[in-house]
């Protein structure tokens, strides 16, 4: 599943009332013109690409499989520990499955190492020396339908190969839910290798509970309280120098029966545990969970009656790049406080005293996403967010998607992984909606892994996709020669270069992470890295136009006749009479201006520096060469045309204009040089009438329309959408063209 993020054409050819993208980045939210499964948010998205491996079944299983945790041994990046739910098999709720190849085999079952017993909520983690951990919740001594009681761990110190008779890690806790574990990896931190832990104690008006262990979870620490009030989904996440970040689902003061979350709750402790500031709400938002009055619980008719909770993710940047240190937490909220579900993120650069504004990243065009899981690459700081979404236009089909950012969060694109849909529902052994509780992804060293769960088999089952992401660094022109290098290469991947076409550069190798291209002549070439096996047996292609011999930027302008100044395209249409121009062209010197051959005698050209003027008469077509030097010494030539065709005049009303514009059509007939005298024809005759309208600065095409019934003079324009602003309204038929401007408010 390859997908490439690299352009946007600016098209005339589109379908009636078609909205037109003519920048090279894509607008927050919207599907790549390609047809591809990648999307973009933010002001300025990143110029990224993106590949996801095959979909791994990594467990079949006859029995159902959801609510999954999965980490990556920094130590050994090949080794993953997954958990999941299961149904009981002997006496656990719960399985683990471990991979030693990146994921592209796996071992383990559906029930606990050393058939150790499990009541599910399963996480996982690795520490800095790479020991593994699996953590459940614990159940009353014989009686595995009973309610959670606390939480059990086991340990593995040769990734999967043995493991740890399980040991209690909170003593009995009646009302006990949702632990969440994690462990400090960074073996120059003050408290390498401490286990964590956090959960709701339902019995105490569902506050927030955590505690430790220092000896590799053989002992544990007393539990103690961070939150004052109720809270659910606790996450914790250690830091760059040995800090433990704890959030969670903050609810109302009367518990978690008000369901659906209010914002973030949050504390940190800079002693590894031994204390924390006080719980705080730190983000105010609506949650995504809904009170069924049916049921009297969760099932949200919306998501096709599973239970849909509004729990956060986080995660902290460890690399050593410019967001060190970062801390990055994604929830579930409403749209506006009371619209869809939508995937939103926020960070903080102080430990989590100040946090930026939310900000949404999941795809425009789902209906409902949830259950979002957050991982940040160790090794560069890259940003991988998985989620849910139903992105029919109905139904319940779903897909998996990974948002990533290569830049902080401060754009993101998306990344489809699963390789077919599956049907959002509860799952049937189960009672109450249940369909899991989360999903998860981890990353390190180029490369992430996303977990989840569907029913494409007919049986809920767990998954796996490997999702990688690169970009080409360097120059897009240079005069002799430039170096070129590729961002996030996957540890073991191998990377081709390739140009096209040839003859206008050289490449100074073709198989290694850094090549140099060097000037044959001047053209514009593609060049391009294959990077074999980026995702699992998937390759990642890149692309990256460049121009040899010196950029050549655009020509831009105006021109004015008796009546208008218009923006100066390509092809101009014009009345009768005189037009002055003037152009703009950055970095292009001696410029001169002059009439191309073929143009009409005695039209009075005259070329100024930056402008040109001449005089047009009825039916004449004139084009003027302006040509200049770029930086390299490139010589480059810009045409532009002017055609007087006579025939038709519009106006558009309202001018300014907010929702729809009328636009009547008077046909005329141009009889003089000056067109000072103008007769009204009158025509219906069959053909085609077709609109654009251009942004006035750029020249860009923002929408369009075509009409193919019979002529008609008026016509009304739906302008919803179009943003404020100064913009040029094109009519076009009979092969003949007019055009006025108008103002968007």
């Amino acid at each position: 599943m390859l997908i490439i993020v690299m352009l946007l054409c600016n098209s005339e050819t589109f379908a009636q009332d078609t909205i037109l993208k003519t920048a090279v980045h894509l607008a927050p939210g919207v599907t790549h013109p390609l047809g591809s499964n990648t999307t973009t948010s933010g002001p300025n998205p990143q110029m990224i690409t993106s590949c996801d491996g095959n979909d791994i079944r990594i467990f079949p299983s006859p029995n159902p499989q959801s609510e999954i945790h999965l980490s990556i041994n920094r130590t050994n990046p090949n080794v993953l520990l997954l958990s999941s739910n299961t149904f009981p098999v002997a006496n656990s709720w719960q399985g683990a499955y471990w991979s030693t190849n990146g994921g592209a085999n796996w071992a383990g079952s559906d029930n606990l190492p050393n058939n150790a017993p499990g009541r599910g909520d399963p996480s996982t983690a690795f520490d800095a020396a790479g020991n593994g951990y699996v953590s459940t919740m614990s159940y009353p001594i014989g009686n595995i339908n009973g309610d959670p009681n606390g939480y059990a761990v086991q340990r593995t110190a040769n990734n999967g190969a043995a493991w740890q008779p399980q040991v209690s890690g909170s003593g009995i806790i009646n009302g006990f839910d949702k632990p969440m574990i994690a462990a400090d990896d960074i073996a120059a931190s003050p408290n390498a290798n401490n286990f964590y832990c956090a959960w709701t104690n339902f019995n105490v008006n569902g506050r927030i509970q955590f505690n430790r262990s220092t000896n590799l979870g053989v002992t544990f620490s007393a539990p103690i309280f961070l939150s004052a009030g109720s809270g659910q989904g606790a996450n914790v996440q250690t830091g760059t120098n040995g800090e433990v970040y704890v959030c969670w689902s903050d609810y109302a003061a009367n518990g978690l029966h008000d369901f659906s979350a209010k914002g973030l709750g949050f504390c940190r402790s800079v002693n590894g545990g031994v204390s924390f500031t006080s719980g705080q709400r730190v983000l105010n938002y609506t949650g995504i969970r809904a009170y069924n009055a049916a049921t009297n619980d969760d099932e949200n008719p919306l998501f096709n009656n599973i239970r849909v909770n509004d729990f956060p993710s986080m995660s902290v940047d460890k690399s050593n790049g410019a967001h060190r240190g970062r801390l990055y937490v994604v929830v579930p909220v409403k749209e506006n406080g009371n619209g869809k579900a939508v995937i939103q993120i926020s960070w903080s650069d102080n430990q989590g005293t100040t946090w930026s504004s939310l900000k949404t990243i999941s795809i425009a065009n789902g209906r409902q996403n949830w259950f979002p899981w957050i991982s940040v690459d160790a090794s560069n700081g890259n940003l991988y967010v998985i989620y849910y979404s139903l992105d029919a236009a109905n139904g319940f089909s779903t897909n998996t998607y990974v948002a990533i950012s290569n830049d902080g969060g401060a754009t993101f694109i998306n990344q489809l992984v699963s390789d077919v849909a599956h049907t959002t529902a509860p799952i049937p052994e189960f009672g109450g909606g249940y369909s899991g509780d989360y999903i998860g992804i981890t990353s390190f060293n180029g490369r992430a892994y996303a977990a989840w769960c569907d029913n494409r088999t007919g049986q809920w089952q767990d998954y796996v996709s490997q999702v990688s992401n690169a970009d080409i660094i360097g120059s897009d022109n240079f005069c002799t020669s430039s170096s070129y290098s590729l961002t996030n290469i996957p540890a073991n991947s191998v990377v081709t270069w390739s140009v096209s076409p040839a003859g206008i550069a050289n490449l100074s190798c073709t198989n290694c992470n850094q090549t140099t291209l060097t000037r044959i002549s001047d053209g514009t070439v593609t060049l391009i890295a294959t990077i074999a096996n980026a995702c699992g047996t998937t390759s990642l292609v890149l692309n990256k136009s460049i121009a040899v011999g010196g950029n050549i930027p655009a020509l831009t302008g105006t021109y004015s006749t008796a009546t208008n100044t218009l923006p100066m395209q390509t092809v101009n249409f014009v009345p009768s009479g005189n037009i002055y121009a003037q152009y703009q062209w950055p970095g292009i010197t001696n410029i001169s201006a002059a009439l191309a051959p073929g143009s009409p005698p005695g039209t009075g050209f005259y070329s100024f520096p930056n402008g040109f003027s001449f005089n047009i008469s009825s039916g004449q077509n004139i084009s003027v060469n302006i040509t200049g030097t770029n930086s390299c010494g490139r010589q480059t030539t810009a045409t532009r045309t002017f055609i007087q065709s006579g025939g038709y005049s519009i106006v558009a009303s309202p001018n300014p204009a907010t929702s729809n514009v009328n636009v009547s059509i008077t046909e005329v007939e141009d009889t003089s040089a000056t067109a000072s005298s103008k007769t009204q024809v009158t025509s219906n005759t069959n053909g085609i009438t077709k609109m654009y309208l251009y942004d006035f600065y750029t020249g860009g095409i923002v929408k369009q329309w075509t009409f193919n019934e019979v002529k008609s003079n008026n016509y009304n324009l739906n302008i919803v959408g179009v943003k404020s602003g100064v913009y040029v309204l094109k009519m076009e038929r009979d092969n003949k063209a007019t055009s006025t401007k108008i103002i968007v408010q």
